[in-house]
C-alpha cells in the first residue's frame, strides 16, 4: 500500500485500486461503444425525423401563404399576378426557421428554375436542375422528380451554409 500526499488529501494506491480503476474505464469504454454503436443511431433517426416534421410544417405554411396571395389575386385584393407573386417572394423570403433561425425557405419552379433564393441571389433566374451537392448528387433534379411523383418530397443533400459559401452543411 502506497500513500501520497496531495494538496492536503491522502491518496492510497495498491495493485486493488489500479485494477479497480482500469475496470471502471473498461466498462466506461464498453458503454461509450454501446452509446455510439447502438444508441446515437436512434438519437440521430429521431433528430430527421423531427426535422422532416418542422419541414413538413413550414412548407404548409409556405402553401398556405401562397394560396391566400392566389385568391387575392382572383379576387381583385392584388391588382396583378406579378404583384401577388413578388408579395409571396417578400413574405417567403423572410420566412426563417430552425436553431437560431438560420434555416429559410428558397423557392424554384417546376422546370428547376430558381424564383427566390434569400442567401444566394446570383441563382435566382438560373435553371439549378444539374447543379450538384458537394457529394455530386443532383439533388434539385430529384427535389423536383419526388415532388411531381408524389406532391411532395424530403431529399438530403449538402448545401453551403447561408450565404457562406465555404461552409457546407448538410440540408
Amino acid at each position: 500500500l502506497k500513500m501520497i500526499i496531495f494538496n492536503g488529501r491522502v491518496h492510497m494506491h495498491n495493485k486493488k485500486s489500479k485494477l479497480l480503476t482500469l475496470f471502471v474505464m473498461i466498462i466506461l469504454a464498453i458503454l461509450i461503444i454501446f452509446m455510439f454503436g447502438f444508441i446515437y443511431p436512434y438519437i440521430k433517426d429521431g433528430f430527421f425525423e423531427q426535422r422532416k416534421k418542422q419541414l413538413l410544417r413550414v412548407a404548409q405554411v409556405a402553401s398556405s401563404i401562397v394560396h391566400k396571395i392566389d385568391g387575392d389575386v382572383k379576387s381583385g385584393k392584388i391588382a396583378t399576378i406579378a404583384q401577388g407573386k413578388q408579395k409571396a417572394k417578400n413574405l417567403l423570403k423572410a420566412v426563417k426557421f430552425g436553431p437560431g433561425n438560420r434555416d429559410y425557405v428558397s423557392i424554384i419552379d417546376f422546370e428547376g428554375k430558381s424564383v427566390m433564393h434569400p442567401y444566394v441571389k446570383n441563382l435566382v433566374g438560373k435553371d439549378l436542375t444539374g447543379l450538384k451537392d458537394v457529394k455530386g448528387k443532383l439533388f434539385i433534379k430529384e427535389i423536383l422528380q419526388k415532388t411531381k411523383k408524389n406532391g411532395m418530397s424530403y431529399v438530403n443533400y449538402f448545401w453551403q451554409y447561408q450565404n457562406r459559401a465555404e461552409l457546407v452543411a448538410p440540408k
